[in-house]
């Protein structure tokens, strides 16, 4: 059972730390969606201005003028949808990490996500396998239950191949009833005199 737990803890350990790293890299893919299209509807909503001045002097059309509208509105509704998986993505890193939202001055409720700064730099690790081999093996939780769980399937095959096991039994008795307990009804050999006796039984 302990380790069965110890497989648990660590597989669930594991399990929280992966979702950590590939929840805060979407979040950091979400942000840097969000500030381009924010960008991108920065330029649409000027082209609806000059589109809605070009109308105002006659030198533009109606149809022009909507087909920004829309262009606009459709970005809006797409970055809608990025904000809200942002916030969702950014939620589950609070949880994961194990901490409240924090609140600014006025009491309201704001997600912070620290922004990388510089390039991330790849380097090549140097692995001593043998030495990390010998360690996994002596330490890792899942190799300890597979063993455990290897030497009760042998331990059962060995019960179930052996059929029968003999039984050798040895048992002693003995009794002892002292005089002072045993009551008799014999007769008197001399008037005025009881007899007592003392009874002693052994038997294998």
């Amino acid at each position: 059972e302990v380790v069965i737990a110890q497989q648990s803890l660590n597989r669930e350990v594991t399990d929280r730390l992966h979702e950590a790293r590939t929840t805060f890299l979407r979040a950091l893919y979400l942000r840097e969606l969000i500030a381009l299209h924010e960008d991108i509807g920065q330029r649409l909503r000027a082209n609806v201005d000059s589109e809605q001045r070009r109308l105002n002097v006659g030198t533009g059309s109606e149809a022009a003028l909507k087909s920004a509208r829309i262009q606009e509105l459709n970005l809006q509704l797409a970055l809608s949808n990025l904000r809200a998986d942002y916030f969702t993505v950014v939620t589950r890193i609070t949880e994961l990490c194990g901490q409240n939202l924090s609140g600014d001055t006025k009491g309201s409720r704001q997600l912070w996500l620290p922004k990388p700064v510089g390039e991330l730099h790849y380097e090549p690790a140097t692995v001593d396998l043998p030495k990390e081999s010998a360690y996994a093996l002596e330490n890792r939780a899942d190799l300890k239950l597979l063993r455990a769980l290897t030497d009760a399937a042998a331990a059962d095959r060995q019960t179930v191949q052996a059929g029968y096991f003999p039984l050798v039994s040895v048992v002693g008795s003995a009794l002892l009833i002292p005089q002072d307990y045993l009551l008799t009804k014999q007769t008197q050999i001399v008037a005025g005199q009881q007899t007592q006796s003392t009874e002693g039984r052994a038997g294998v």
